[in-house]
C-alpha cells in the first residue's frame, strides 16, 4: 500500500480571500477477490480532512484523481488502478471525463472505473448511461460500489449500471451477518463480489 498524501484544498476555493482551510488525502491500496488472494487493481481512495467538500468541489477532486490515474499508468508505477467517480461527477464533468480517456487512448484498457450514487437522486440518466456505454467501448471495466444498506435501491442502482462487478468495501466486523448483508445486493444482481482494503 502506498503511505496517504495530502494536499491543501485552497485552490478550491471560489473566494481567494477567504480560502477553504482543509486537505484532500490519498492513498492506493488493492483490490482483491472476495474469496482468493488475486489482485484485481490498486485503487487509488480519496478522502477530505477539515472540511465538508461540496458536491461540485467532490466532482472536481474526482476528475483530478483520474487524470492522477492515467499519469499513475503511464508512468508504469502500476499495472492496472481503479477510480471512483459518483452519478454527479458525471453528469457535472462529462465532457472533460470523456476527453480525459481521450487523451490517454493508449492505457485506457487498465483503468477500472467504479460508479456509486443513488439512481433516485439522476439529474440526467441520459449522461450517465452514455458515459458508462463510452466506457465500454473502450474495453474499460466498470464497477459498482455497494454503500447503501437497501436492498431495493441498490438493486435499482445494478440494473441501471449493469456493472462488470460489483466492490463491497470489507466490514469492520468478521461476524458472517454483516458480510451477509452487505453482499446479498451483489449476490442477487448476480455480480462478482469485489473487496477494496488495505490488505498489505
Amino acid at each position: 500500500m502506498i503511505p496517504a498524501r495530502c494536499w491543501s484544498v485552497r485552490a478550491l476555493s471560489r473566494d481567494p480571500s477567504r480560502p477553504i482551510e482543509g486537505s484532500v488525502c490519498a492513498t492506493v491500496w488493492p483490490t482483491r477477490a472476495l474469496n482468493s488472494d488475486e489482485r484485481w487493481f490498486d485503487e487509488i481512495y480519496v478522502w477530505t480532512e477539515g472540511f465538508q467538500a461540496s458536491t461540485m468541489q467532490r466532482a472536481r477532486i474526482q476528475s483530478t484523481i483520474l487524470e492522477s490515474a492515467f499519469q499513475m499508468l503511464e508512468h508504469e508505477q502500476v499495472k492496472r488502478v481503479g477510480v471512483t467517480l459518483s452519478f454527479g461527477t458525471v453528469e457535472r464533468f462529462l465532457d472533460q471525463l470523456v476527453e480525459a480517456f481521450h487523451s490517454h487512448a493508449l492505457v485506457t484498457h487498465r483503468i477500472v472505473v467504479i460508479v456509486r450514487g443513488s439512481v433516485a437522486r439522476l439529474r440526467s440518466r441520459y449522461r450517465v448511461r452514455a458515459f458508462i456505454d463510452h466506457l465500454r467501448g473502450l474495453q474499460t471495466p466498470v464497477g459498482y460500489r455497494v454503500v447503501t444498506p437497501g436492498i431495493t435501491m441498490e438493486l435499482k442502482a445494478l440494473d441501471f449500471v449493469q456493472p462488470n462487478f460489483a466492490q463491497l468495501h470489507a466490514p469492520n466486523s468478521s461476524r458472517d451477518a454483516f458480510w451477509e448483508d452487505g453482499g446479498r445486493p451483489v449476490s442477487l444482481a448476480g455480480l462478482t463480489r469485489r473487496v477494496a482494503g488495505q490488505v498489505e
